[in-house]
């Protein structure tokens, strides 16, 4: 009786020469190994084998290889964003060299985000343009905006004077923190190499990108802290924050407390400074905390805007600052009162990149 040849020896022969590179030698003799040993369910689950959706999970970037892709292992992705990589390659293949490839390769890796045109007169005042593909109406309109007395409607550009830069800003939102040696990071170094690597890898040519992180918290004036489940970026207002103290209106609240009452306009103009940390990883924040455990570096508010149901206050952490933040606070202009404080899982900033922090405090004991 002749001997059986193997599942390996038979998928190894059945490959024309040409293509047995080192990578899909192993491949077929991963799976052939794999049929050899389990003959009836191999057999059964062969198709599975060349699924990106159903194969074993440690076999997964063989198949992302014979396709040129390389998968993001050390992000703390879970399955199904690995599998994503590989069943939206080809899709992504095809905007390769687009903004629109940006959006793609970020969310296979599990980012959001937004990408805008920079527009300029004089190459040192820029303004952003949202991206995106629209059809060119007429010759007056450019991207599909159009325009209005000359005008790039609600961006205040005039094309007269304007033009498109090759630089593009991209805003990417911190929205899931991941595990990595036991510690919480919202942006780790590894997360963050391998957004910038990834961009690099697709943009257009002759193009110049500026990165930045977007980080966002929540809380209201109950000075209870608040804990946004996604992210685990807990926030309170502190005891100094006091806002509701009626003046013109006489305490009968004809505004809902924001606009007729001076003091309280007052109090939030003077909210002036923030900080940024490096302690309190792990901590959820108390009404009674006076300052930053380990503060870093201390910065102006942008501003704030009272909005119907919320305050919210913005600030920037510039390119040049370098810390693994785990806290932030808002301070008068002296930086020695502390009106609200947060803490957050580490992000690894670095000089790649600015990142941009909005906290929304809610008007009255609502979360």
């Amino acid at each position: 009786m002749p001997a059986l040849i193997s599942w390996q020896d038979t998928l190894l022969n059945a490959c024309p020469q040409i293509y047995r590179s080192t990578r899909m030698i192993e491949y077929l003799q991963s799976l052939g190994q794999w049929l050899d040993e389990n003959p009836q369910e191999g057999m059964a689950d062969l198709l599975a084998g060349i699924n990106p959706v159903g194969v074993e999970i440690d076999f997964l970037h063989f198949l992302g290889e014979l396709i040129g892709l390389t998968i993001s292992r050390q992000s703390g992705l879970s399955d199904d964003e690995l599998r994503r990589q590989v069943t939206e390659a080809v899709d992504w293949y095809r905007v390769k060299g687009t903004y629109a490839s940006a959006n793609t390769v970020l969310y296979t890796l599990g980012f959001s985000a937004r990408i805008y045109d920079l527009w300029t007169s004089d190459y040192l005042t820029f303004v952003r343009v949202p991206f995106f593909t629209g059809y060119m109406a007429d010759p007056y309109s450019l991207y599909g905006l159009y325009m209005d007395s000359g005008l790039f409607m609600d961006t205040g550009i005039d094309l007269d004077y304007f033009f498109k830069s090759p630089h593009f800003d991209v805003e990417i939102d911190l929205i899931s923190f991941v595990l990595s040696g036991g510690i919480e990071y919202l942006l780790s170094a590894d997360r963050l190499t391998e957004a910038i690597e990834a961009l690099e890898n697709v943009r257009p040519v002759n193009t110049v990108p500026h990165y930045f992180f977007e980080l966002a918290a929540l809380t209201d004036e109950s000075q209870t802290p608040y804990t946004i489940t996604q992210t685990h970026v807990a926030t309170t207002v502190t005891t100094s924050w006091n806002r509701n103290v009626p003046i013109l209106d006489d305490g009968r609240m004809l505004d809902d407390n924001l606009f007729m009452d001076l003091e309280s306009e007052s109090f939030l103009s003077g909210i002036t400074k923030f900080k940024i940390g490096t302690g309190n990883y792990g901590v959820t924040p108390d009404a009674s905390m006076t300052d930053l455990a380990d503060p870093t570096y201390t910065g102006d508010v942008i501003g704030y805007e009272v909005l119907a149901d919320r305050v919210r206050f913005t600030f920037e952490v510039p390119e040049g600052t370098t810390a693994d933040i785990s806290e932030f606070g808002l301070f008068d202009e002296a930086g020695t009162t502390m009106f609200a404080i947060g803490t957050c899982p580490i992000i690894h900033k670095t000089t790649d990149y600015m990142l941009q922090c909005s906290i929304d405090i809610m008007l009255g004991d609502v979360l």
